[in-house]
């Protein structure tokens, strides 16, 4: 697997037929068998479907556990005992069964699975035969495989022009997570697990060329931190630079430093020939606000908490409370996250200031739970999910993290971790879960429109375009951060 080179590697997804990854040991069973039976199979052979089968063995549906949730187990209270004793294969399964064949490519299973809206395909040969079966699980553990391969890559790059020659290979990994409906949050993980790596393997090569040209090296460490969505876990497929350095109090001389804004200065250049955009707001370690030493760091972090009531003070702390390690001395911004959190500690007007930022915008809900609109810049009726949704749910969320000093900064973490101290109920948190999933997964569609199909990247969003269920998804998930803006309201007296 290591061995392959990116050339090897291109196109695999489009390669593969699905014979190759299909599972051969299917669960089958006669149309007359009883679901206790059915639910005994699933258990035994630990599987999530059992394929209903004629004396041929050509296959006439397949029977899910979420046919056995929701047909038996969920029944009307009235009936159910009545169901459980009586229902057959036959009474429950999905039919007729969406097949393909085992000479089929993965690509063609995955759009039909999109168009189909199932995550199973029944493998049938020539004949009619079952040969097999196609899930979600199969497909994942493909993609696992592909991920290896991407990520060894990486690992090998000599220089940017290499690793620009991995990109396509990422965007067209995420490109089939995506087609097959893989969630925003998972998605988002992945793509910064390949970001990190590609970032930390342009900070070693630069620090191995700047060696290569017999610049002394100091013997002072360094930590190398990101910001926004790459210290969220948030990540799409472009998006501009947030970074920042931070020196070991030792490196305090001209020498050192010098070597250390090279070594910034080449990074941030390499990551912008990569494809991570120069930030318009200077956030990077280039610039004299995003690089210096622990002390300097503490020092000018404790004045960003002081004077938060300016509001480019707050936002530029927002920006640091979303840090992440990325490469070097983890020591370092440890150490600065735990000062920044002490700071707020003691400085409760700061955090009535993120809440306050955080419920400055109103959802696009009316009072009788409609849409309120707005129009593009072509004139054109929607919503701006970022701003009235991803952004305040990130600000709430982020406000009552640094208030309960929980050192994780993916807003997935923060929200669990809020439930688990008893910030959140139970179902607010599941719903702000929910928001955060489809907002970032909106997100990402608008991501793979601009990269794959050419469109202009925006934020804004047509419900009027959707389906009745995406419609009710998008004001549940509104209406879960209207819920925890008023939580805000009333916990910070705002």
């Amino acid at each position: 697997m290591s061995g392959m080179t990116a050339q090897q590697t291109a196109g695999i997804f489009y390669k593969t037929r699905v014979r190759d990854i299909m599972t051969q040991a299917t669960v089958t069973c006669r149309v007359d068998a009883h679901v206790a039976h059915m639910a005994r199979q699933m258990k035994s052979m630990n599987t999530g479907s059992v394929v209903v089968v004629d004396e041929d063995d050509r296959p006439l549906g397949i029977v899910t556990e979420r046919d056995l949730v929701y047909k038996v187990v969920a029944a009307e209270p009235d009936s159910a005992d009545a169901a459980a004793r009586d229902l057959t294969a036959g009474d429950i399964m999905s039919t007729p069964p969406v097949v393909i064949e085992p000479e089929d490519f993965i690509f063609q299973a995955v759009g039909l699975m999109m168009r189909r809206r199932c995550r199973r395909l029944i493998v049938v040969r020539e004949s009619g035969e079952l040969a097999g079966i196609l899930s979600m699980r199969d497909l994942m553990r493909f993609q696992a495989y592909d991920h290896r391969i991407i990520m060894d890559q990486v690992d090998k790059a000599h220089n940017v022009q290499e690793l620009r020659g991995v990109r396509e290979e990422i965007d067209d990994f995420v490109h089939r997570l995506f087609l097959v409906d893989v969630g925003g949050a998972t998605l988002a993980e992945i793509l910064t697990d390949f970001n990190d790596a590609i970032s930390r393997r342009i900070i070693f090569v630069n620090e191995l060329k700047l060696r290569a040209e017999d610049e002394p090296v100091p013997r002072c460490g360094f930590a190398w931190v990101a910001f926004g969505s790459e210290g969220r876990h948030e990540q799409v497929l472009r998006g501009d630079q947030d970074n920042a350095i931070i020196l070991d109090d030792t490196c305090d001389s001209d020498r050192a430093r010098e070597y250390y804004r090279e070594l910034a200065r080449r990074v941030n250049q390499d990551m912008a020939d990569y494809g991570f955009e120069l930030c318009d707001g200077g956030v990077m370690a280039r610039e004299d606000k995003y690089f210096g030493t622990l002390t300097e760091w503490r020092r000018r972090t404790a004045n960003l908490v002081v004077d938060s009531y300016s509001g480019q003070v707050l936002r530029d702390l927002t920006i640091l409370l979303d840090m992440r390690h990325l490469a070097g001395d983890e020591k370092l911004t440890h150490s600065l996250w735990q000062h920044m959190m002490s700071s707020i500690q003691r400085n409760p007007p700061a955090m009535r200031l993120l809440a306050e930022d955080a419920t400055s915008k109103a959802v696009p809900l009316n009072f009788l739970g409609r849409f309120r609109y707005e129009k593009d810049a072509d004139g054109k009726r929607g919503i701006n999910v970022k701003k009235f949704g991803m952004l305040p749910l990130i600000a709430g969320v982020k406000a009552l993290a640094m208030e309960h000093a929980i050192l994780p900064t993916s807003t997935t973490e923060r929200i669990e971790a809020l439930e688990a101290a008893g910030v959140l109920e139970r179902d607010s948190a599941a719903d702000l879960m929910f928001a955060h999933q489809l907002f970032l997964r909106l997100k990402l569609q608008a991501s793979v429109e601009t990269v794959f199909h050419g469109q202009k990247s925006t934020h804004f969003f047509y419900p009027e375009d959707w389906t009745d269920l995406e419609r009710s998804n998008l004001r549940r998930a509104f209406k879960s951060i209207d819920h925890l803006l008023g939580f805000l309201r009333v916990h910070y007296s705002l």
